[in-house]
């Protein structure tokens, strides 16, 4: 009896310690690993690379962010709100990253290196600034009394969620890639980072005159050392998929600004009521609409600032962005 009530007292504390759902989850797995893998190896599943594909887009996203929010406190931006600066913080990443793959296409020595170096630039520049700063509104953001999300809101979100969802699995396959960005996109990029620098391009092709911001950013993604072709044109249409959800998140700012009360938190679903947006050459498929769509609020929101208040650093964020989308389509 002693030997028995030993495991059932340890079941008991698991139970009531909530570590019983886990270990019961963890043997599920176990027993699922054992089932399937002689069949169908597991280590070969398409999700670690969608995985891995989905944590090289968020670390490109965090350091964009740490590099522009380092930006914005030289241009002397401290004093706009907090998600308008979050805003326009990630669109001065965006573009520095452009123009740092340029300048480093210019010396000639894009690559490996360059896939690591300049994620860890940004980071060093602006990550310890971002992180007080996210975690003192944090702080700020619990002092706040709870507000009651209507029924309205909820069913618009959960409307927007999934439209949200049906453009990303729209992403998942190579195959969707649009007829412009096989054409010139992601070959213009795919060179420059072959070729380990940006070059002038001599036999005059004509879609090589054209802006070409956005292949800069997508240059990014073919200098990554992992996967294959396959690898590289996902975390390409990846890159796209963070700055189409960062023009989702910066929607509601940019109707803040407009109209300050009441705050419509949920405002960035109207840009599901174009269902354009789910067709062919209008969705997402690695070209420039979506990055120069991207450019837009920030964009907008400079033009305010400026308009309000007149100063060189609101002037020189609208000639930025101006020139960013210029520069892109």
């Amino acid at each position: 009896m002693t030997e028995l009530a030993k495991p059932i007292g340890w079941l008991t504390r698991a139970r009531s310690s909530g570590a019983l759902p886990l270990l019961v989850g963890l043997g599920a797995l176990v027993v699922f690993y054992q089932s399937v893998n002689p069949h169908d190896p597991v280590a070969g599943w398409l999700v670690w690379r969608y995985l891995a594909i989905i944590s090289l887009a968020g670390i490109w996203a965090a350091s964009a962010l740490s590099g522009g929010f380092f930006l914005s406190s030289l241009i002397g931006l401290k004093h706009v709100s907090f998600r308008e600066r979050l805003v326009v913080s990630f669109a001065l990443g965006v573009l520095a990253w452009g123009l740092l793959i340029v300048a480093v296409g210019l010396i000639g020595v894009l690559g490996r290196v360059t896939f690591f170096a300049i994620p860890l630039l940004m980071f060093g520049v602006g990550g310890i600034p971002l992180v007080r700063a996210l975690k003192r509104a944090a702080r700020l953001r619990r002092r706040l009394p709870a507000t009651r999300v209507s029924l309205f809101a909820r069913v618009c979100t959960a409307f927007g969620l999934i439209s949200v969802a049906l453009i990303y699995a729209n992403i998942l396959t190579p195959r969707n890639v649009m007829y412009d960005a096989r054409w010139y996109h992601l070959p213009l990029a795919e060179q420059y980072a072959a070729a380990g620098r940006v070059f002038r391009l001599d036999e005059g092709w004509f879609n090589g005159t054209m802006p070409h911001f956005a292949s800069y950013l997508y240059t990014w993604a073919f200098c990554s050392p992992f996967g294959h072709l396959f690898d590289r044109v996902e975390l390409a249409a990846h890159l796209e998929f963070v700055l189409f959800v960062a023009t989702l998140v910066s929607v509601p700012v940019l109707v803040d600004r407009l109209r300050p009360r009441p705050r419509l938190a949920s405002a960035w679903v109207a840009r599901f009521l174009f269902p354009g947006v789910m067709l062919y050459d209008s969705t997402l498929g690695c070209g420039a609409d979506h990055v120069l769509a991207f450019l837009s609020v920030p964009l907008f929101l400079a033009l305010l600032r400026l308009w309000s208040r007149p100063s060189h650093a609101h002037g020189e964020l609208l000639g930025e962005f101006s020139c960013a989308a210029l520069a892109t389509k």
